[in-house]
């Protein structure tokens, strides 16, 4: 029996019985709470931080570690260090990974000293050195109590012509 039948066979009562039924549901459909889009938005203020080296131009996977109230380590993969007052990308050479330490807990008011090591002739070099053709990206670390600093690298390796042209591998780092 389809509904077309049964409400010309039931007649007022079942219309009456579909209308509740029906107000209900769209009644309950609008009032379940709706689920909040998380917002978010550039940290402006924040930004100046990450240009007080004008050397360093930028580095990805950025990870911070605590190491005490007022210190934090940063750790970056591949990262422009300028190679020419110009301070531009075009004049740079990306080194594997760099390190920074911020003194001051807020970012906006803080200050940072980024670190990376040089190579014979001066030009900039990653601050984990590369081991023949292998090179460190950093993963996490933290501090443990009263103690070191532990830092997580990926050992990765270069597979020219292969998926991205690296890969990690399942070495141990010998730093």
């Amino acid at each position: 029996m389809n509904l077309q039948t049964t409400l010309r066979q039931g007649g007022l009562k079942t219309r009456f019985v579909l209308i509740v039924v029906t107000l209900s549901a769209i009644g309950c459909a609008s009032s379940r709470p709706r689920a909040k889009v998380p917002m978010g938005r550039a940290f402006v203020e924040a930004d100046r931080l990450f240009h007080q080296d004008p050397r360093w131009l930028g580095g990805d996977a950025a990870l911070s570690v605590p190491l005490s109230k007022g210190r934090t380590l940063w750790l970056f993969g591949d990262t422009f260090v300028a190679l020419s007052s110009a301070n531009v990308r075009s004049e740079s050479k990306m080194v594997r990974n760099t390190v920074a330490i911020q003194a001051g807990d807020d970012p906006r008011t803080a200050s940072i000293t980024f670190s990376w090591r040089k190579n014979m002739d001066g030009s900039p070099a990653s601050f984990f050195p590369e081991h023949g053709q292998r090179w460190y990206w950093p993963g996490h670390g933290i501090r443990l109590a009263e103690g070191p600093v532990v830092i997580f690298l990926y050992v990765m390796v270069g597979t020219p012509g292969k998926n991205l042209g690296f890969a990690c591998t399942r070495g141990t780092p010998s730093l």
